[in-house]
């Protein structure tokens, strides 16, 4: 009988841990997108020195569909990674609850945040939509400095 419990106490604490491990991979998974580990989809050069990369269903990313947005001209980066339809909250996916909204943006309205500290910090994030039924674009600060509706928002 000992041996059942202990057994039944050793599968509980591995599918907790599992299933918090993976809650605390979410960043290392987007970084994985990012870089490509993941090949696309699609492809695209929307414009010289400019890269886009679209997954539909991206495993194990939670969302409907992502996309990364890269100028590599301008230096490595000059990125945004966009998830459609995500379906947990931006601080699983930065892997900080240090996410604070710190404005919004007009035509079109968007909750703007900013990554306080992790592996992200620093960056900005828009939100439109509801959860689960909108989008968050994901910016590094250098980009955000490149959008004159974002730039007020980067920490100095």
């Amino acid at each position: 009988m000992k041996n059942i419990v202990y057994s039944f106490v050793l599968v509980s604490l591995t599918l907790s841990s599992s299933a918090a491990a993976q809650a605390r991979s979410l960043p290392q998974i987007l970084m994985d997108y990012v870089m490509n580990k993941p090949p696309a989809d699609e492809t695209l050069n929307p414009f010289p020195g400019a890269l886009s990369r679209e997954w539909n269903k991206p495993t194990k990313l939670k969302a409907q569909k992502a996309a990364l947005a890269y100028q590599y001209s301008a230096g490595t980066d000059y990125w945004s990674f966009i998830l459609m339809n995500p379906q947990v909250s931006r601080t699983e996916y930065m892997g900080t609850k240090n996410v604070v909204q710190v404005g919004q943006t007009e035509n079109p309205v968007t909750n703007v945040y900013r990554v306080g500290d992790g592996r992200f910090a620093g960056f900005i994030i828009q939100e439109f939509g509801t959860a689960g039924n909108g989008m968050m674009i994901i910016h590094t600060p250098q980009m955000a400095k490149e959008s004159p509706k974002l730039v007020g928002f980067v920490k100095p």
